[in-house]
């Protein structure tokens, strides 16, 4: 009977291991609030220009495990986050039609990768957007990059795992708030 329950246990384990897990990016950035932007209207787009959709697998031992999907699609989720972060610095953003200022944005990367090693387990995690502002100012182009790694906690949660990427994607629009030349194209007259 207790081996019974044991396998029992084992197979559930197993099994909770290799199904998707769902992670909810939720970005904490506040950006620091300005009138840079008064009377300025941006139409903001955003795609999703990422070469595979799949944002990487978890790891169990030495097996690739569950694989980590979105909750949301990405874009919505960086429209939004850049939206309030712009809007705080006094921007009227919109994100329809036509406007003589546009920040087209291309989420070029959101990956988590284990390493692979049965000791010592590790995760890489990492985001990349391109960012392409053009006004009656001229055109400016950027890329924001953020990666990290850290020891992979064994059974770890989609909470976790989506806490992790939404701190890079958080650091990749400190990047591009904080970056002068970008705010300069997208306020200009």
């Amino acid at each position: 009977m207790v081996r019974r329950s044991i396998i029992l246990i084992a197979l559930i384990a197993a099994a909770c291991g290799f199904s998707p897990v769902v992670v909810q990016l939720i970005p904490r950035y506040e950006a620091p609030r300005s009138e840079i932007g008064v009377g300025k209207t941006v139409l903001l787009e955003v795609r999703d220009a990422r070469a595979d959709p799949e944002v990487g697998r978890r790891q169990h031992g030495l097996l690739p495990g569950s694989r980590i999907e979105l909750a949301a699609p990405i874009e919505t989720t960086v429209r939004d986050a850049l939206a309030s972060a712009l809007r705080r610095q006094r921007f009227t953003v919109v994100t329809e039609g036509t406007a003589a200022t546009r920040l087209s944005i291309e989420v070029v990367e959101l990956q988590y990768h284990p390493n692979g090693a049965p000791v010592g387990p590790r995760i890489t995690t990492s985001a990349s957007i391109r960012a392409v502002a053009t006004s009656a100012g001229g055109r400016y182009s950027r890329v924001y990059s953020r990666a990290d790694q850290d020891a992979q906690v064994i059974g770890t949660s989609g909470h976790f795992n989506g806490a992790r990427l939404s701190a890079l994607l958080s650091d990749t629009f400190r990047q591009l708030i904080a970056d002068e030349a970008l705010i300069a194209i997208l306020a200009a007259d």
